[in-house]
């Protein structure tokens, strides 16, 4: 409640991901990290550069004023942004989409997107999600990537 710290269980977990993030974006956008790239000539992919945005959202719940919410949501974004940049420095550049702009971007949303109205469960809403925006990728691609990621 009213943190934005990452605890030492959550930096693991944000290091993890940051491995995983740095193995397959580079597979749906565009970079010119030539071993990125072919790290991902396996998938034999139709589109290389489907990846617009990554957003990583802060959330909080309705607890608190509005101002003090939106600056803690943008605080648990910026965070964890932070956190998974530097255990991966190529994500915060080397990562680009068509247009050339770097993908991954924090957003605060404050308690404008709740999981649960029910105060008992307030704590659902105190939360981070990574929302990816895609070109729309051919069915053949979908089904490589779920299988490389192991779904």
């Amino acid at each position: 409640f009213g943190k934005y710290e990452i605890n030492a269980k959550g930096k693991k977990s944000l290091r993890t991901l940051s491995e995983v993030l740095e193995k397959f974006l580079p597979c749906i956008s565009v970079t010119s990290n030539k071993s990125h790239q072919e790290s991902c000539a396996y998938l034999n992919l139709a589109s290389r550069d489907g990846l617009d945005a990554v957003f990583i959202e802060g959330h909080t719940d309705s607890i608190g004023t509005h101002e003090h919410n939106w600056e803690l949501s943008a605080k648990r974004a910026i965070s964890v942004f932070r956190e998974v940049t530097d255990a991966s420095p190529f994500l915060n550049e080397g990562i680009k989409n068509k247009n050339g702009v770097p993908v991954i971007n924090v957003s605060g949303y404050e308690a404008r997107r709740p999981i649960t109205n029910s105060p008992e469960n307030f704590n659902l809403n105190r939360r981070i999600e990574l929302r990816f925006i895609m070109r729309s990728p051919t069915p053949e691609d979908v089904k490589k990537l779920e299988d490389a990621v192991g779904k």
